[in-house]
């Protein structure tokens, strides 16, 4: 059995709107990606990213990476279409919070 315990490799990423309430985005430098918010939980792991998994974030399109959030719904149930609509929405913010260096102010009224 192997265990590694790595410390401050991880980025949060929180997002709040009153369109799609809350979200909070955690990326390590392995690919791993977790989304937790009040539309659900999500996970998946970029592999093959290259050197740095946050320029390969901003490079995704919301249409590929909600495709990726969703299949593994850790909640076991099937995404639904608006799940997926307010997922879209959650990964453009969170893509855009990346391209804007994370200092972005979304106003969705």
């Amino acid at each position: 059995m192997t265990v590694e315990i790595k410390k401050n490799v991880a980025t949060t990423v929180y997002i709040h709107t009153e369109k799609t309430s809350w979200a909070l985005f955690v990326y390590d430098i392995d690919g791993n990606i977790f989304l937790q918010s009040d539309w659900g939980s999500y996970t998946h792991r970029f592999r093959g990213f290259g050197n740095d998994i946050e320029e390969f974030l901003k490079c995704l399109s919301v249409e590929y990476f909600v495709g990726k959030l969703s299949m593994q719904d850790v909640n076991q149930t099937r995404t639904t279409k608006q799940q997926k609509e307010i997922l879209a929405l959650l990964t453009g913010h969170f893509i855009q919070a990346l391209k804007d260096n994370f200092i972005v102010v979304i106003n969705d009224k």
